[in-house]
């Protein structure tokens, strides 16, 4: 926390007049609707905000996403 405080000054003053007149102005300062995704589970669907940010070396999506042991649909091997 020591060094983010020392830090936050280095950032220098915040205009808020123009953050507050900047903001949403055009499609350069504007957030963009986040990305969803739906997988059906056996407890109903599981619905879910993606990521927003993209790595070059990591995979967009993945082929089951992030569940507790025992929720998937009991099937023969």
């Amino acid at each position: 926390m020591v060094r983010t405080a020392l830090w936050l000054p280095e950032l220098g003053i915040f205009d808020r007049h123009y953050a507050v007149k900047t903001a949403g102005e055009s499609d350069e300062h504007r957030y963009p609707d986040p990305d969803g995704f739906v997988v059906d589970m056996p407890m109903g669907s599981y619905s879910r905000v993606k990521e927003m940010i993209e790595m070059s070396k990591t995979r967009g999506e993945y082929k089951h996403p992030l569940t507790r042991l025992g929720w998937w649909q009991p099937c023969w091997l």
